[in-house]
This record gives C-alpha cells, sequence and structure tokens, in this order.
C-alpha cells in the first residue's frame, strides 16, 4: 500500500501526525481570533474542517493508515492532498479574517416573526413529499431495501427528496422558533418539530436532521445564549445522534432491537466507527483520487465547470453528453459503471475540484471564498427579522457551508433553498378573503379606495 518498506511507511505516517496537528493548530487559532458570535458558518467550517482534516486523519493514522477508498500509492497522495487542503484553507481564513474585521460591533437585536401558518406550510409540505414516496415506489424506498440512491429508485425522487428533506430540516428551526413567541402553540409547536425529526430519521437523513439542529443552535445564540460550554455540550449531542439515528430507522423499518442497543452500549467506539470507518469526514479520502485523476489525465481547465449547469440533468444523461462535473469525473475514474448504474458516489469539495481545473493556481480561489463566508456571516450577524423566508435564508448560508462543497452542489442546493423559502414565504403572505373584492389602494382608515 506504502510502496517502500516499514520505514517508509513509518515516515509517511509520522507526517500524517504533523500534517494533522497542523490542521487542527490552524482551525484553533482561527477560532480565538473570532471568538464571537460563537455559532456562525466561519465557526461550523473551522469545526467541520478539524474533523475531516484532523481528528479523521489522525484516527486513520492511529489505524495504520486506514482509508475507506483504496488507491495505489494513496498514502503519500493522502498526505499531499492533506498539505494542499492545510494551504487551501489558510488562504481562505486569513482572506475572512481581513474581511471580518469590517463587521458590525453591536449584533442587531432580534424580532421573532415566526408565524404557525408558515412551520405548517413547511412541515406539509415535507410530509407532503415523504407520504409520496410510498405511493410512487412502495416499500422500495425504505432504506432497509433500496441498494441505489433514494432519488434514482423513487420515480420523480430527484424533486421529492429535496423538497422533503430541506422543508423537514428547515421546519426543526420554524418550530423552536415559533414556540418562543408569546402566545404561542408550545404543544403544536414540539409535535412539528418531533414529526420532522422522526421523517428525517425514516429517510436516513442525518445530514439534514444536524444542519438542522445547527440552524436551532444559532437561533439560540441569536437570542444571545449559546456559550463555548453549551455549544461543546450541543456537538456531542450531535456526534451521539450521528450514530444512533441510522440504528433508530432500521428499527423503524425491521423492529430489529440488535442494532438500536448496541451504539449504546458502546458510544465511544461508536462514534469512532462514525469518524472513522463511515462516509462521514471522508472528503481528505477523495484527495489521492484527485490527485491520480490529475496524474493520469491532467487538468480539466474549466471543462467540468462549463458542465455545472447540467448538474440538474440526470447523471445517464450527462454521461451520454460528455458533460461530466468533477464530482462526476472522480467517481467514474474511481469506480467505473458501477457509478453509473447506482448514482452512489463520494462527495468532492471545491478545492478538489478547483485543483481538477487548474492544478495548484487553485490555491489562489481559496481568498474569494474567504472573503464571501465573511460576507455571509455579517448579513447573519446583522438579521433584525426571523420568519420563514429568512430563516430558509439562513438555511442557505449554513447548506453551502462557507461555499466549500462542489459548486455544482452549491448552486443546486442553493436553488432548493432559496427558492423554497421565496415559495412558502409567497404563501405565507397570502391572505383569504370572503366575497369578491377588487384590488384598489388602502386609505389610512384600512378602506380600499380606487
Amino acid at each position: 500500500m506504502y510502496g517502500g518498506g516499514v520505514t517508509h511507511q513509518l515516515d509517511q505516517i509520522a507526517t500524517t501526525y504533523l500534517l494533522a496537528a497542523i490542521h487542527l493548530g490552524l482551525y484553533g487559532l482561527a477560532l480565538v481570533l473570532t471568538r464571537y458570535p460563537v455559532i456562525s458558518v466561519f465557526h461550523f467550517v473551522l469545526a467541520i474542517s478539524a474533523v475531516s482534516y484532523g481528528v479523521r486523519p489522525l484516527l486513520s493514522a492511529s489505524e495504520g493508515g486506514h482509508t475507506n477508498l483504496s488507491f495505489v500509492g494513496s498514502w503519500s497522495l493522502y498526505n499531499q492532498g492533506l498539505l494542499i487542503q492545510l494551504l487551501f484553507n489558510a488562504i481562505l481564513i486569513l482572506a475572512y479574517l481581513i474581511s471580518w474585521k469590517l463587521r458590525r460591533k453591536v449584533q442587531a437585536p432580534l424580532e421573532n416573526a415566526v408565524s404557525l401558518k408558515g412551520l405548517l406550510l413547511s412541515l406539509g409540505l415535507g410530509v407532503g413529499a415523504v407520504a409520496a414516496m410510498p405511493m410512487l415506489s412502495g416499500v422500495a424506498w425504505f432504506a432497509t431495501e433500496r441498494t441505489v440512491a433514494l432519488t434514482q429508485i423513487v420515480p420523480m425522487g430527484r424533486f421529492l427528496f429535496p423538497l422533503a428533506a430541506v422543508s423537514l430540516s428547515v421546519s426543526l428551526v420554524l418550530a423552536y422558533g415559533y414556540s418562543q413567541r408569546p402566545r404561542s402553540g408550545k404543544f403544536v409547536a414540539f409535535g412539528a418539530f418531533c414529526l420532522a425529526l422522526f421523517l428525517l430519521t425514516v429517510l436516513y437523513q442525518r445530514g439534514f436532521v444536524i444542519s438542522g439542529l445547527i440552524l436551532v443552535l444559532w437561533l439560540v445564540g441569536k437570542r444571545g445564549s449559546v456559550g463555548y460550554l453549551k455549544a461543546g455540550l450541543v456537538v456531542l449531542v450531535l456526534m451521539v445522534a450521528l450514530t444512533t439515528l441510522r440504528p433508530i430507522a432500521h428499527f423503524i423499518f425491521t423492529g430489529n432491537l440488535q442494532q438500536l442497543v448496541s451504539p449504546v452500549e458502546s458510544q465511544g467506539s461508536a462514534i469512532k466507527n462514525a469518524l472513522l470507518y463511515s462516509t462521514n469526514f471522508d472528503v481528505i479520502e477523495v484527495w489521492p483520487v484527485t490527485l491520480g485523476f490529475v496524474n493520469d489525465h491532467g487538468l480539466l481547465w474549466g471543462k467540468s465547470i462549463l458542465a455545472i449547469p447540467a448538474r440538474f440533468m440526470p447523471l445517464r444523461w450527462r454521461a451520454e453528453h460528455g458533460m461530466f462535473t468533477a464530482m462526476d469525473y472522480l467517481n467514474f475514474y474511481y469506480w467505473g459503471n458501477r457509478y453509473l448504474d447506482t448514482n452512489f458516489g463520494f462527495n468532492v469539495i471545491i478545492s478538489q475540484e478547483l485543483f481538477v481545473n487548474f492544478g495548484y493556481f487553485a490555491l489562489g480561489l481559496a481568498a474569494v471564498l474567504g472573503v464571501l463566508t465573511s460576507l455571509v456571516d455579517r448579513w447573519l450577524y446583522a438579521l433584525k427579522k426571523l420568519n420563514m423566508t429568512n430563516l430558509y435564508r439562513v438555511a442557505t448560508a449554513f447548506a453551502i457551508g462557507g461555499f466549500t462543497s462542489e459548486m455544482g452542489g452549491l448552486l443546486q442546493w442553493g436553488i432548493v433553498f432559496l427558492g423554497l423559502g421565496w415559495g412558502l414565504g409567497f404563501l405565507e403572505r397570502l391572505r383569504l378573503t370572503s366575497g369578491k373584492q377588487l384590488p384598489g389602494k388602502v386609505n389610512k382608515n384600512g378602506a380600499v379606495i380606487g
């Protein structure tokens, strides 16, 4: 696997330890320099990066160099990718710090305008989308039954899945926001929260559960009641959720208690498995594939970026028309036709997408991402009104995750989040009136004139 004897292997592992430690040090320093607000997109990026490029490589090295994606010469390429990602993130962080210093000194007071109507619209959309899945596919959509992506096995799955996952995830924070209003229906809000959480669990969508809970934490922090101790406790809860949600979903479908009990009995081992052996936080393992692709085929020089609009088309269509995105190129390079048959593959982040197109020139573009992330955080910092449309915008900000995902995903999910927020917000503002009344101007007493 390492191509050069025991000494060379130990040297490679030692390099991994060193690079992972530098990653953690960089993110710790960035956190100290931007302490407040505690919950921000930038801090979210730091947390994900610390686990992906610090904790996971350390665990991997401690296991002698374990990776889920085996690749010839992979450990040398693994360390090379860890170094490239370190440089990329350092430039992003520096650009963010320079831009973030221009922020407002006082956080804007928050007006809570989350309505019951908005909550029910968002939740109703998610419930309707989930209900349509068994109607269209029977039991084939069950997580315990399917062997290909949900979007592929359910007719109209490419539309139903994002409608369900996004609306249910945002419904978590809408429910909490509504519960904080005076004279709100606390029981209704709690029921909506539990229903959204249950359906996301049934869909096996741990990521959307966690993102929804992070939005709740952001809202708590926006109200000024989140410190680092409380945030740390929430992170521990999220780590437990990461390991237990899937067994819970399995129990719902099968009634088998075995998988539900075992993670509780050995939570520490379950967390380690989730961080090392699962696909969670595995983007560092895509670097050997990225570098191998460049070594074998050269740079794409923007070809995959020009194909980003085709991301909205089915994978087979993209393959037939030669319009692969970076994620398609790298997954097909590694998996071959299996990727086309199942639509299952690993995620690609923007640093890998830029590198596969422009090589080391991509490092300079990290500064742009840092500035954009700071602009998003400054908007969140200054946000004054909390309603459904704005909460969908906040969800968009966290979903795009500091612009670190691949560009096709950023575009696709950005459109879904913003589009749903706009559409549901429009429905929320509609008022039903009795009788027929022509539109006209309204005077100061509320009468229609003209």
